[in-house]
């Protein structure tokens, strides 16, 4: 490789440019689509104070962007490997910069309003089917469990009352039984 080979034409340079415009506005979209999550992590996972965040509502926005950096990472050098052979140049820097600002001033303004109200729709519409798929099992369940406690007392539940009203008085006999004969106290004495 000589040292010629690292020169662009003006052309290439602004084909460069406007590639990673392009891969910047896409991380744009790419950046509303984890806001708009975040907002529904923040939708779900309610905080008991608002003030202070515990590590679990923290979590989600660290994930999220760890995630964005690593995106962005990789898709900046990967159009640097294969739009300029592996050379890094600040045209690859400066157009991505500006398709996410373009997207972020355009775009990004009207789906950042909109991210928040559906995120807050969306929740509520699933909790609302969540509540409505569960009202059958509910009561299912407890038409089982009415069920069960009646057929219980019919059949189980009268035999164990029987065998206890048995045993009472089983029990009841020979307490009586053992007062009669002072419960063995005066057969000690007459030895």
């Amino acid at each position: 490789m000589s040292g010629l080979d690292l020169y662009l034409s003006q052309r290439d340079m602004a084909m460069l440019f406007v590639y990673s415009a392009c891969v910047g506005f896409v991380l744009g979209l790419l950046y509303d689509l984890f806001r708009f999550i975040r907002f529904l992590c923040d939708e779900i996972i309610h905080h008991k104070k608002r003030g202070s965040r515990r590590f679990f509502s923290a979590m989600p926005d660290f994930l999220l962007d760890l995630a964005f950096m690593t995106m962005t990472a990789i898709s900046l050098i990967l159009l640097s490997y294969y739009r300029n052979d592996g050379q890094f140049r600040a045209t690859v820097l400066w157009g991505a910069a500006g398709g996410f600002f373009v997207f972020n001033q355009t775009l990004g303004r009207l789906t950042k309003k909109a991210a928040k109200a559906l995120a807050v729709w969306l929740t509520s519409c699933a909790r609302v089917l969540f509540r409505l798929m569960l009202r059958p099992i509910v009561w299912s369940g407890k038409l089982i469990a009415t069920g069960t406690c009646r057929l219980y007392r019919v059949t189980l539940g009268k035999l164990f009352a029987k065998r206890r009203e048995e045993e009472t008085k089983r029990v009841t006999q020979n307490m009586i039984d053992a007062a009669l004969r002072g419960f063995g106290i005066m057969e000690n004495h007459k030895k």
